[in-house]
């Protein structure tokens, strides 16, 4: 009757060994986590015990554009998600999964429920830049665009990849458009229990397409309004700005918490951080810092590394027929490392707060 109960498939496996094969209750599931992984992890175990004692599950949220906050959401919500990403991605047929997200946040969660409700046999892994091997292949995988750029080489591997938690650099795009992978990138956050629309990478127009059963409109400020009910999502009124497409499609133009009014002008980061990816060849983001004159100033904050000359990345803004002058940055900042969440997230708040390596004022 356990077996029947529905949170832990029958086919379910874990680095090749089937649970059902060595343990007969869902209590036993921790124990064969602990067996079989090469890995401890406080978080994954403290999940096990709630997905296997608890109707609802603790929810934590990144903290990448606001304080963490943690909420509780019903464990059939969580199912309800597994069912419509396995149904959209046919899923149902697929028998192998790659496990490499922190298990602390929405997306390391979803994906390990994925493969206890789906019966899949997931090869989980400690988190890591590159996680993917050359003789390794999957039905599906979810990775970070960070975990992306380190395992380039070997995507063609996975015959479906989601990819979220991040913003694909224009580098990025180009590098896996030339191969034959089938990337897709999600639009998502914890209080939807992961993405609630998608992207085939390789359309040019970055339009979102929502899943099955997901209801969109705008609010005044054109920030998107989530309403979901199978995900216990009544209302959800988002800060981000995005254009509707569609009554099911849209595309996302950026943070409204994080607009920049520069001289009157209202600047969008996300929108300047597109248009000035091809010319940069490191990890960057936009942001702004007070100005007597013009209220905020545009400002360009690049990650160190070899080979990096900001100089070059300046004159390569500035002559840009694409970008207005008002676009163009005031200051280009270096910071040696940015600070980032636990699955790869650069946190720009935090990376401000860091003295600059280098300033260079165009």
């Amino acid at each position: 009757m356990e077996r029947r109960f529905g949170i832990v498939h029958e086919d379910f496996r874990l680095n090749g060994f089937r649970f059902w094969d060595e343990f007969d209750t869902l209590n036993d599931l921790p124990k064969f986590f602990d067996k079989y992984l090469d890995f401890s992890d406080s978080e994954l175990t403290i999940f096990l015990q709630q997905w296997i004692e608890n109707s609802s599950i603790e929810i934590k949220t990144s903290g990448t554009s606001a304080k963490p906050k943690t909420f509780e959401v019903k464990r059939q919500y969580i199912l309800n998600s597994v069912k419509m990403t396995a149904e959209y991605f046919e899923l149902n047929n697929a028998k192998s999964a790659l496990h490499c997200l922190p298990i602390e946040y929405i997306a390391g969660k979803m994906q390990l429920v994925r493969g206890l409700i789906l019966g899949l046999d997931l090869h989980m892994i400690k988190p890591a830049i590159c996680p993917l091997k050359k003789d390794q292949y999957f039905d599906f995988a979810a990775l970070t665009p960070q975990q992306v750029s380190g395992s380039i080489d070997y995507l063609e591997n996975i015959k479906t990849l989601l990819v979220g938690g991040g913003v694909f650099s224009h580098i990025l795009q180009r590098l896996i458009k030339k191969l034959n992978a089938n990337v897709y990138e999600s639009f998502a956050m914890a209080e939807t229990l992961s993405h609630i629309a998608v992207r085939k990478l390789e359309d040019p127009r970055g339009v979102f397409t929502c899943l099955p059963n997901i209801n969109i409109s705008i609010d005044y400020r054109s920030c998107l309004v989530i309403q979901a009910k199978h995900l216990g999502v009544k209302r959800l009124i988002t800060n981000d700005k995005v254009e509707l497409i569609q009554k099911n499609r849209f595309k996302f133009l950026g943070r409204f918490d994080f607009l920049i009014n520069s001289g009157g002008i209202k600047l969008i980061p996300e929108v300047l951080e597109q248009k000035f990816s091809e010319h940069i060849n490191t990890n960057y983001f936009v942001s702004s810092l007070p100005d007597d004159v013009l209220g905020q100033k545009v400002i360009l904050v690049l990650e160190e590394k070899r080979n990096l000359f900001p100089e070059h990345i300046a004159r390569k803004i500035k002559e840009d027929s694409k970008t207005k002058k008002y676009q163009i940055p005031k200051e280009i900042h270096v910071v040696k490392k940015f600070m980032r969440t636990e699955s790869g997230k650069i946190i720009p708040s935090k990376t401000m707060r860091i003295k600059p390596a280098e300033i260079l004022y165009l």
